[in-house]
């Protein structure tokens, strides 16, 4: 027999773990453990010798017994025991996981958090640099298009950068870059979940000739890079990136500060993004690119070769103090818990779930 149980459980222990008991009382597999009537109702008293079940508002029914039965049961099957009252609290920090992320609460608890940088030239696994399209253009078409140059090696690029086309081609736009970072997230443990995500650039300067910069269209909006490298920037990134938004910087261009990282919590489909067995990859754009919005209609005053730009630190300068950063806290799945049979309370709405001592009403199934 595997127990490490000291003694026979008593009364006192009883009292301290009651709610636990009685969330395990009420389930058939902890009934199945703790030897109790599939036949009794809801459970609300549990001592070493005697079970108590509730019959009506005011009417109860007691199972005494002349020995200490439930403990005794306890200490002899002390391994399954703790089995169960682990996958019990399991499923209680799942629930308040997914209740959490509902209302927009960041819940971490017992979670490790790892940082990621892309790497410099000469590139080993990763990369970050940009890609871009430059003609003359109406700003639908000058988005829609292919990409018609890329960088990979500065230590500082404007990311993003829209350009205005010169003054013969009035309110067309000349340029539009995306950045693309890739970090090398392959040292997650593969099974671990992904709790949170924040992906972080600092600006060393900026350009605000388009008059933009108060516009929440300026702040930089992260998605799918969709890159064909994980190692180098191509051209072809630009049209590859996607137009789902994982998230904005909190501030537009007008509250940035040189030198000042600006953070952007990932929400679900970029954390789904992150992979933990290979590399994740991350595109970077204006609000107006990503939306399709023209800037002169949307935060933007058109001026010949004019242009909205953040100036950005990037992994190929000296040192990783300032380069481009993911943070992911990550901890362990708890998807391969066994399978322990079901509740006996209704749960059909998870907002209306019994917790640790409240009255769980009989129904039907979970």
């Amino acid at each position: 027999m595997n127990r490490k149980f000291p003694s026979l459980p008593q009364k006192a222990w009883f009292h301290w773990h009651q709610p636990l008991l009685l969330r395990m009382a009420n389930t058939r597999y902890g009934r199945e453990i703790l030897c109790i009537e599939d036949a009794y109702p809801e459970i609300t008293k549990m001592l070493p010798g005697m079970v108590q079940a509730r019959l009506g508002e005011v009417q109860w029914v007691s199972d005494f017994r002349t020995h200490h039965k439930w403990g005794k049961v306890i200490l002899h099957r002390w391994k399954e025991f703790k089995e169960y009252q682990t996958y019990l609290q399991r499923r209680e920090d799942a629930w308040i996981y997914r209740r959490a992320e509902r209302l927009g609460i960041p819940v971490v608890g017992g979670a490790a958090e790892t940082t990621f940088h892309p790497d410099p030239d000469p590139e080993v696994s990763s990369v970050d640099g940009y890609a871009q399209r430059t003609t003359d253009a109406v700003f639908g078409t000058l988005r829609d298009g292919n990409g018609t140059f890329f960088n990979d090696t500065e230590g500082s690029s404007d990311i993003p950068h829209i350009q205005a086309a010169d003054a013969g081609n009035p309110d067309w736009y000349f340029r539009i870059r995306r950045g693309r970072f890739v970090f090398d997230t392959s040292t997650l443990p593969d099974s671990d979940i992904i709790d949170a995500a924040i992906i972080s650039i600092k600006p060393d300067g900026f350009l605000n000739t388009l008059l933009g910069e108060s516009s929440d269209n300026s702040k930089m909006h992260w998605c799918a890079g969709n890159g064909g490298s994980d190692t180098a920037v191509a051209s072809a990134d630009y049209q590859a990136q996607g137009d789902t938004s994982f998230g904005s910087t909190p501030n537009n261009q007008s509250a940035m500060l040189v030198g000042v990282y600006q953070d952007t919590t990932l929400e679900a489909n970029g954390r789904a993004h992150i992979s933990t067995t290979g590399v994740s990859d991350f595109g970077c754009r204006y609000g107006w690119d990503i939306d399709n919005l023209v800037p002169h209609d949307n935060g933007c005053t058109w001026l010949a070769d004019a242009n909205q730009r953040i100036r950005t630190i990037m992994a190929d300068r000296a040192g990783t103090a300032d380069d481009p950063k993911l943070v992911v806290t990550h901890s362990e799945a708890a998807a391969d818990l066994p399978s322990y049979g079901q509740v006996i309370f209704n749960s059909a709405d998870e907002e209306s779930r019994p917790r640790y001592g409240q009255r769980i009403a009989r129904g039907t199934e979970e």
